[in-house]
């Protein structure tokens, strides 16, 4: 998964997942050339592990 994908899916921008790498926050990653990937796999297991505000998942 990309950098964009990730965005997508929590409905954020690229740059907040920059600001989540920059800061240690964000899913395992991988750097490929110039491009970092997510393994699917790590990005459920860390989407399970975020609190959630409301008790409600989207």
């Amino acid at each position: 998964m990309t950098v964009e994908e990730l965005a997508n899916l929590c409905r954020t921008s690229p740059n907040t997942v920059h600001w989540w790498i920059a800061q240690g926050t964000a899913p395992l990653s991988q750097k490929i050339g110039r491009r970092r990937l997510f393994p699917v796999e790590e990005v459920e297991r860390w989407l399970a592990a975020q609190p959630s505000d409301s008790g409600v998942r989207a």
